[in-house]
């Protein structure tokens, strides 16, 4: 069911739909009685051929016209903002009826129609910079397909022009946003993805001054909400939630729909947790060095659970054991809980997992941990070592929830994103509550955020590949 914000939205989208088709139709009726206008004037009536192909040229080149009006004019509306623009747009056309109902005949119409057609076809451009501006991300939803691809292709023609004229590009950033902003997480609701860009919103609303509108889409491990974001219009109006996962699913699924570094934009890490490496306690550990040698001397004889194959947790796990020269047995559940259940009750002896998923069961002694995966020890738990500490200098696993866009939307807005972000992140309210799930904010720059994920990509990748893992 909509909310009012949506609903709103979706009658001002139709209204400009509607107001779209209308402006076409003037644009028909009148151009084609001026351009008529124009054979009749400037050749006799009994040369009907000659006057036809005349008018049909100057038609024609109109045409040609036009986007420059669509391109210039159109990319400069948000100088002057839509309703203004409106205005002007709709007195340029009451200058073309009124000039046909008041000037008599065709021939004195027809000697001066050529300016009219110039300024006219400019005029429509103009218009249409009007109607299209702000709702890209609407007419690809409600439009039909024929409609679609003719108004799309005339605002796609002002923003390519507007990303070689930077000055353009910046008179649309200065303007962002003026209607409600889709903020899409590919996951269910109520988990941990969810959960954060639900505590976000609210301060990206404030600062942004539009609605921020979670839109759930939970199917094929993310991939559709991705998908999704990646094939949106480059204009900021559509965000990404994504976790960790993002980086695991290019290294273990061979075909995606889109690319994760080409298709996408980063923003900002919104969010990040250790994983931890746990063991069962009556495994006979209690450090890092003592598991690793205890697995040097029984090759193959312990296992390790995780929420799946080829999640976070097999690939960190893998990796970890390439590097420390050890041989683990792979039990894959179905989610993190039963993975825990597991650990628990013994069928397992080894898992690096989420600190939110640990940390009960490390308080109530019923797992030990022996090392955490971030690069610096954990606030919740400051005695414990990481692994890079105990002998695998840079070794890292982390999971973390970050914040994209479409790739190609304009820097600018980027930028102005990432700041009201990072402003968020230092809110102690919302630090607060990250801290109750088990996280600790992000933030940084949009540069930060590629190089982890290029880094985790990379590293994924290559772990894949070397163990043979694929997504099931």
């Amino acid at each position: 069911m909509l909310s009012p914000a949506e609903r709103r939205q979706k009658i001002r989208t139709v209204f400009r739909v509607a107001s779209g088709n209308f402006l076409e139709m003037y644009d028909f009726m009148i151009f084609g009685y001026f351009s008529a206008a124009i054979g009749r004037a400037y050749f006799p009536a009994q040369s009907a051929f000659a006057s036809l192909m005349f008018s049909l040229a100057t038609f024609a080149v109109g045409f040609l016209i036009r986007p420059l009006g669509a391109i210039f004019l159109g990319a400069y509306i948000d100088h002057i903002g839509r309703r203004r623009g409106l205005l002007v747009t709709l007195g340029l056309m009451s200058v073309g009826t009124l000039t046909i109902a008041l000037v008599p005949g065709y021939e004195t119409i027809g000697l001066f129609a050529p300016i009219l057609v110039v300024l006219g076809r400019l005029c429509q451009g103009f218009s249409a910079g009007v109607e299209l501006g702000g709702v890209s991300v609407y007419l690809a939803e409600i439009a039909t397909p024929g409609h679609k691809g003719f108004y799309v292709s005339w605002q796609s023609g002002s923003q390519q022009v507007a990303v070689v004229f930077a000055g353009l590009g910046q008179a649309r950033a200065e303007s962002y946003p003026n209607r409600p902003i889709r903020l899409i997480v590919p996951f269910a609701a109520g988990g941990l993805n969810d959960v954060v860009a639900r505590l976000v919103a609210p301060h990206l609303e404030r600062s942004l001054g539009q609605p921020v509108i979670i839109d759930n889409r939970p199917a094929a491990s993310g991939i559709v909400g991705t998908d999704a974001t990646a094939k949106a219009p480059p204009d900021g109006y559509t965000l990404l939630m994504v976790a960790s996962s993002f980086t695991v699913i290019p290294a273990t699924t061979p075909k995606l729909p889109y690319d994760p570094e080409r298709d996408l934009a980063p923003i900002a890490m919104v969010a990040k947790n250790s994983l931890l490496f746990l063991v069962n306690p009556k495994v006979p550990a209690n450090s890092l060095a003592e598991f690793v040698a205890l697995a040097k001397s029984s090759p193959g004889k312990l296992n390790y659970a995780s929420p799946g194959a080829a999640t976070q947790t097999h690939l960190v796990v893998e990796l970890f054991s390439q590097k420390a020269g050890i041989k683990l047995q792979h039990i894959p559940y179905r989610g993190g809980a039963p993975a825990m259940t597991a650990m628990v009750a013994g069928d397992t002896q080894f898992t690096a997992i989420s600190t939110l998923l640990s940390l009960p069961q490390i308080e109530a002694k019923a797992l030990r941990p022996i090392a955490s995966g971030s690069l610096t020890r954990d606030a919740q738990l400051p005695d414990l070592p990481t692994v890079a500490e105990q002998g695998f200098p840079g070794f890292e696993a982390i999971q973390w929830i970050g914040l994209l866009t479409t790739a190609g939307t304009p820097k600018e807005i980027i930028e102005r994103l990432n700041a009201e972000l990072n402003r968020a992140l230092r809110n102690p309210d919302l630090i607060a509550k990250f801290a109750q799930q088990g996280l600790a904010p992000g933030g940084g720059t949009p540069a930060d955020f590629q190089r982890t994920i290029a880094t985790d990509l990379k590293n994924w990748t290559e772990t894949a590949r070397a163990a043979n893992i694929k997504a099931e």
